[in-house]
């Protein structure tokens, strides 16, 4: 007899890491850790510029704690991160050398501009450094708890922060520098952009036919964003019907998984022209509100939203709602007034798109996916205990789990991951009998076999059953 699953697809799962923390965790997942940071400082250092630097170096060191705690290798991590801002700061440390005459990189230390040269490097590269990589959006609040020099040298000074920490963007952090690929570039971005009128027509806003306002528009977008994305992606294209037609098809396709649990292929093939592609899903309602009061122009309210998608994974990458808004149009003949309510449509979401640049260069390429079956599962919370935890200890393959079925008993896990398969097996294979959190622990019954697992309740000392 057949098992009837629910579909739990549309399921939103944000993972941050739970477990077992030898730092304090807080009931929103959130973790509180203590950092100390030290800076070495000289007499003539600007009192910002030393608490710069001892935020920063406190921030590392919590990063380290953490990563530490979730089982992530804190040595790569820095060795990664130690790379990439060298080659980040390299331009300016070029920069002051052509500044000051330097060409010859031996004995620079006698050369008579030396010590105003080294100082301003110095400076450089700590402002850089205290800023490189945006660790400190991880902490979500602060405050200072102890602050110190040494007795032996007074400008050695000493900052303890006490933090409250999200370690989803601490593994977030650390997948983007230990991955291989910096960025992740796409061939296409395609456009599809929806405009409804509403107490209008397209004749009240100065134009004959519809294409004559919505193609001037599209195509100042798509110019717009070819602009902003072109270190990242190779064109940008207003979608046709047709095409459209067969990406919503693909979209609203559920994914064909195996029966069997282990490798597979996925879901519905993607059609080959939309390989490493973004869809923006725009919408623009305009809504009259009759002519103004001098009798010049009309007030229009304008509201919408937009959507990126990332079309191999189907994920969304960003998005927002644009705040409705009533907007008076002055226009003293036809296409004035078009041409105004066209420059104020176009705006609208341009300060919301100026971060779609950082969303897309975070982008993680899934490789693969693996079916995992979970057995004797109590309750659908068990399930997403553990997709946080396969998101932890899986950070650095690039774990990305989605629930797909559940039936009381049982689910089935879509879990993507980055790099070579068997690197997969190896973790999840370590991770026998460990627990997922102070209630689970993950068991395998075949460890030739590590996508069948189960989740027991974990058994407890007398000593946490007294607590």
């Amino acid at each position: 007899m057949r098992t009837t699953f629910i579909n739990c697809s549309c399921a939103v799962l944000i993972f941050v890491m739970t477990g077992n923390f030898a730092l304090a965790q807080t009931s929103d997942k959130m973790l509180n850790v203590e950092g100390e940071g030290q800076f070495l400082s000289r007499p003539s250092d600007e009192w910002q510029f030393v608490k710069r630097n001892l935020y920063a170096t406190a921030t590392e060191d919590i990063y380290s704690k953490v990563l530490t705690e979730i089982g992530l290798d804190k040595e790569l991590f820095w060795k990664k991160y130690e790379a990439r801002f060298e080659e980040a700061f390299r331009p300016t440390a070029d920069e002051l050398k052509k500044k000051y005459g330097f060409q010859d990189e031996k004995n620079l230390e006698k050369l008579p501009k030396y010590a105003q040269y080294e100082n301003e490097l110095r400076e450089a590269r700590l402002n850089q450094r205290a800023k490189f990589g945006s660790l400190s959006r991880a902490i979500v609040s602060y405050s200072e708890k102890r602050q110190s020099r040494s007795t032996a040298n007074p400008n050695l000074r000493f900052l303890t922060l006490g933090a409250k920490v999200d370690p989803a963007a601490i593994n977030a952090s650390y997948y983007r520098f230990t991955s291989d690929n910096k960025t992740r570039n796409f061939n296409s971005l395609y456009v599809s952009v929806v405009f409804s009128l509403k107490g209008l027509e397209w004749k009240d806003l100065g134009v004959a036919m519809a294409g004559d306002f919505t193609t001037v528009v599209e195509e100042h977008w798509r110019k717009w964003l070819e602009d902003a994305l072109k270190s990242q992606i190779g064109e940008v294209k207003i979608i046709t019907p047709g095409q459209l037609e067969d990406v919503q098809a693909y979209l609203k396709s559920e994914g064909e998984l195996s029966d069997h649990p282990g490798p597979q292929g996925g879901a519905k093939k993607l059609p080959a022209e939309f390989e490493d592609a973004l869809l923006m899903k725009i919408q623009v309602h305009i809504d009259g509100q009759g002519p103004d009061e001098a009798g010049t122009g009309i007030n229009i309210k304008i509201d919408g939203d937009h959507v990126l998608i990332d079309l191999k994974t189907r994920d969304i990458v960003h998005s927002q709602d644009f705040t409705p808004a009533v907007h008076r149009i002055a226009a003293s003949d036809a296409q004035t007034l078009s041409s105004n309510v066209a420059s104020t449509v176009y705006r609208i979401p341009l300060t919301s798109w100026e971060t779609l640049g950082k969303a897309v260069a975070t982008l993680p390429e899934a490789n693969g996916n693996i079916v995992l079956a979970i057995q004797k599962v109590a309750s659908i919370s068990n399930i997403y205990a553990l997709l946080d935890f396969l998101a932890q200890k899986g950070a650095g393959q690039g774990f990305q789990g989605k629930l797909e079925t559940y039936d009381g008993q049982q689910a089935k896990i879509l879990l993507r991951y980055q790099g070579d398969v068997e690197k997969v097996f190896e973790i999840l294979k370590k991770l026998q009998d460990v627990d997922v959190n102070k209630n689970l622990t993950l068991h395998f019954d075949d460890l030739a076999q590590p996508f069948v697992m189960s989740l027991k309740p974990k058994v407890l000392s007398e000593g946490e059953k007294l607590q």
